[in-house]
């Protein structure tokens, strides 16, 4: 353990204000896992694997992941040698302790699957012969965030080696100060001294796995990856690999904190990095801007940890207790003279001007806040509200909470006091878009007999989405096959608009000259045609009418049949728009459905409107888009009706097809 802080101390010369990035890089050494760090540009990521090694006296080499990096690159090759006849092998960069890999996913996919085998394995493959790479053997590489320029994502299979993912984040204040100073980086990493070498590393490494996991513990760790595979939110769960890789790092996570066994806050300080880069969201999730952090911070919530048995001293010290016995001593000291009652009630007159000033500057000190971790759900589902003051995480435990409730789709509203702890969950019957109103705070002293209350007015917001119902629709050929102009184009159909390529291919008997590609023809030495793509316009447009709704079940149920719908049109591979009146704007919107993307995109901005049940949202959709040609405009009213102009062709208490 005094080598481990050794390591420590020595990466934080070269790495400012980021000791908890230090600590879990080096428990994830110690696990015998590898590292991905992944970050903006300039925060350290290149700078923290070089001061590891250079503390470890590791063999490291380093590549600059780029699109022309080949897996000879990596892996190593056979080079025929013409004074003995043979081929010999030329180690690659692999063939080290540490190998940094740097900016990894801007090289090709090609270049990125090298690694598989020498990260699950530790073999390296050449011309079918197998080679052991050096122990220990880590890959620590880092990569830019998603989406920057010039950046291929990483393989799920390729991530799931990994055993944490990390980002480092900008320095705090005091540290960046230190380095505009002159303590930079670049200088400090070469004082850096090697305290520890391989093998001490190995060594270390065995003395980990020696550390005790209770039964209790496996199973935590086993129901929290399981809640990964079972939650709303996400589409691809944490595999059996990402299970493992928990355990060893949890108990490297202890060794490190001076522990021979594990307890369950070392398994919620690694669970975070161990799963985030393995969970794939799914589209609900990604629409509505939910992270992976705050999934599995809900995930972390809401499995039960096991209970440690750590004996606690507590003292208690409680102001009524005092107040009862003071009582006593003066009601004694009654018998013997009234001065006992004078005395009496003046302790009491001075208790409580002291409670009370004392209550006032904790009511001025007290900083409150309400926050949704996952601001998405489903009807019938529970929602984790998180609610904060910063007295209670100082220690102070005498808060109590008022929260008003208020659904604007059912206009229903509740309030209620909380208290005996920071979250509660709140069951959702109705859909729409709930609003979680912090009204005021009560601040008790210890005694709990006297309070005092402070205003707060602090928003949260979560949007509902409601149950599905799938409603039988039949999609005509005239739909099917509707022309129109669009700036979205068919992927599977070619078409007639030439301001948009779908596909090149061979000369085939009908095609018209006009169609070949002469240059692609003259390069290929064979006629090669040019395929127009296909507008995909929409022939249907749903038109929701908020006139005659009725607050409260009513409400709920026109959004199930509007949602149920648009959702069986978009099963059916129907476009199609859904258009309503916004209150906000006061004009008609509408949002376009292609798939289950799309659904979702418009199912987020609909929820968040205030119903308008005033103006004919039909007639004002036929003002604005009366040059437009559609094949079906359809409407659902406030009686829970599917219109077709003034035929009903489909109601909500009934399972009839609907014909479009």
């Amino acid at each position: 353990m005094n080598n481990a802080q050794l390591v420590i101390d020595e990466v934080k010369k070269a790495v400012k204000g980021k000791d908890d990035c230090i600590i879990k890089a080096f428990a994830a050494f110690l696990a015998g896992g590898h590292i991905l760090l992944e970050d903006v540009p300039g925060v350290g990521k290149t700078t923290l694997a070089v001061a590891f090694s250079r503390a470890m006296a590791l063999v490291n080499h380093r590549v600059q992941f780029t699109p022309d990096v080949l897996p000879a690159d990596i892996l190593g090759f056979s080079m025929y040698q013409k004074q003995t006849g043979e081929f010999v092998y030329r180690e690659g960069a692999v063939m080290c302790n540490l190998f940094l890999a740097d900016e990894i996913n801007r090289t090709s996919p090609k270049t990125q699957s090298a690694l598989l085998e020498v990260m699950e394995e530790g073999n390296v493959t050449v011309d079918g012969i197998s080679r052991k790479v050096p122990e220990p053997f880590i890959v620590m590489a880092t990569q830019n965030p998603k989406g920057s320029a010039g950046t291929q994502l990483l393989p799920e299979s390729q991530l799931d080696r990994f055993m944490i993912c990390m980002s480092m984040g900008y320095p705090s204040h005091d540290a960046e100060v230190d380095i505009a100073k002159g303590k930079s980086v670049k200088a400090d990493e070469y004082t850096i001294k090697p305290v520890m070498n391989a093998q001490g590393l190995v060594e270390m490494q065995g003395e980990v796995e020696q550390v005790f996991i209770h039964d209790s513990i496996y199973s935590y760790i086993v129901d929290l990856v399981d809640a990964t595979r079972t939650s709303p939110y996400i589409e691809l769960g944490v595999s059996p690999r990402g299970t493992i890789a928990c355990v060893r790092m949890a108990k490297a996570y202890a060794y490190l904190s001076g522990r021979s066994y594990v307890i369950p806050s070392d398994v919620v300080s690694v669970f975070a990095d161990v799963t985030k880069h393995r969970i794939v969201l799914n589209t609900k999730a990604r629409v509505s801007h939910v992270s992976e952090l705050s999934v599995i911070d809900e995930i972390l919530k809401a499995v039960k940890q096991p209970t440690t048995y750590v004996k606690k001293a507590v003292i208690v010290i409680s102001f009524l207790i005092g107040i009862i016995t003071a009582a006593i001593v003066f009601y004694m000291s009654m018998i013997y003279g009234n001065a006992a009652l004078a005395l009496l009630g003046c302790f009491m007159c001075v208790f409580m001007v002291l409670t009370f000033i004392a209550l006032l500057v904790k009511a001025h000190r007290a900083v409150a806040a309400i926050n949704i971790p996952i601001a998405i759900a489903t009807q019938g589902e529970s929602i984790r509200v998180s609610l904060s003051c910063r007295l209670k995480e100082a220690g102070f435990d005498g808060v109590k909470y008022r929260v008003t409730v208020k659904n604007n789709l059912s206009g229903e509203k509740s309030t209620k006091w909380l208290s005996g702890g920071s979250d509660f969950l709140y069951s959702v019957n109705l859909c729409g878009n709930y609003e979680f109103e912090l009204v005021r705070i009560k601040l008790y002293d210890f005694s709990r007999l006297f309070y005092v209350t402070k205003r707060v007015k602090k928003y949260a917001n979560v949007e509902v989405m409601p149950q599905i119902d799938e409603i039988p629709v039949r999609i005509t050929d005239r739909v099917r096959n509707f022309f129109g102009d669009s700036d979205i184009y068919d992927d599977l159909r070619p078409g007639y608009d030439p301001s948009e390529l779908f596909d090149v291919r061979e000369f085939q008997n009908g095609d018209r000259l006009q169609s070949v590609h002469w240059k692609l023809s003259a390069r290929t030495d064979e006629l090669m045609v040019k395929e127009n793509s296909l507008p995909k316009a929409c022939a249907v447009a749903i038109v929701a009418d908020l006139r005659g709704i009725k607050k409260g079940r009513q409400a709920d149920a026109f959004m199930k049949l509007l949602v149920s719908l648009s959702f069986s049109l978009m099963d059916q591979k129907c476009s199609h728009y859904v258009a309503w009146y916004d209150t906000a704007i006061n004009d008609i919107v509408r949002a376009r459905v292609d798939d289950e993307e799309g659904f979702y995109i418009f199912l987020n901005s609909f929820l968040k409107i205030k119903p308008d049940t005033k103006n004919d949202a039909l007639f004002l959709y036929e003002e604005k888009y009366r040059a437009e040609k559609l094949v079906c405009l359809l409407s659902v009213d406030g009686r829970l009706q599917i219109k077709r102009g003034e035929e009903i062709v489909g109601r909500a208490d009934e399972k009839n097809e609907i014909v479009i």
